[in-house]
C-alpha cells in the first residue's frame, strides 16, 4: 500500500467492465437453486418431517427426488466452489494493489459471521453463512500453499478418517469373537 492510502482507498468494487460475467451468472444460478431447494423448509415444518416419508407417490415423489439429486447435489457445491474462487480473486487483487489480503478477508468473514449468527438465531434455522465464515477462516491457513502440497494434504485428510475407521473395525473384530 502506498503511503497515506487506506484500505478503503485501494479496494473499491470492480467496474462492470472488469467483472467476470460468467462467474456472476453461475453465482446467481447457484443462489436460485439453493433458494428452490430450501422452498419446502420455508412453507412447512420440514425440519420435523422427512420428505421421503411424506412424498411417496406420483409427482410429489418425482419432484422431490429431482430436487434432491439435481438441485441439492449441484447448487450447494457450485456455490461453495464460487465462494472459494471469489476468495482467490480477492487475494490476487489485494496482492496487485499491495493490500493485506488476510486482514481484509478476515474483516469480511467477521461481518459474514455476524450476519450469519443474526440470521441463524433470529430468522431461520437453515442458515449456512456461519459455515462459510468458519471455512473462510480455515482457508486463510492454506491460501498460499502450493497446489501439489494442497493435493497431498487433502489426500492425507481424506484418508485419515477411513484409516481410523478401518482400524477400529479391525480392533472390534479381534476383541468381539462370539
Amino acid at each position: 500500500m502506498k503511503e497515506g492510502e487506506t484500505v478503503k482507498d485501494t479496494m473499491v468494487p470492480l467496474q462492470e467492465s472488469k467483472r467476470i460475467v460468467s462467474i456472476d451468472i453461475l453465482r446467481g444460478l447457484a443462489i436460485l437453486g439453493i433458494f428452490l431447494v430450501n422452498m419446502p423448509s420455508f412453507h412447512s415444518p420440514l425440519l420435523y418431517i422427512d420428505g421421503v416419508e411424506r412424498w411417496t407417490e406420483g409427482w410429489d415423489r418425482i419432484l422431490y427426488r429431482f430436487s434432491d439429486i439435481v438441485a441439492q447435489a449441484s447448487f450447494y457445491p457450485l456455490f461453495a466452489f464460487l465462494f472459494g474462487f471469489g476468495a482467490i480473486i480477492l487475494a490476487v487483487r489485494c496482492e496487485e494493489k499491495g493490500v493485506s489480503f488476510p486482514f481484509l478477508y478476515m474483516k469480511r468473514l467477521f461481518f459474514l459471521l455476524m450476519l450469519g449468527c443474526i440470521h441463524a438465531f433470529a430468522i431461520w434455522h437453515g442458515d449456512i453463512l456461519i459455515n462459510y465464515a468458519i471455512f473462510g477462516f480455515a482457508f486463510l491457513l492454506f491460501y498460499k500453499v502450493r497446489g501439489k502440497n494442497l493435493i497431498l494434504l487433502g489426500s492425507f485428510f481424506y484418508v485419515i478418517p477411513f484409516a481410523i475407521l478401518g482400524s477400529l473395525f479391525l480392533i472390534i473384530g479381534v476383541f468381539d469373537r462370539e
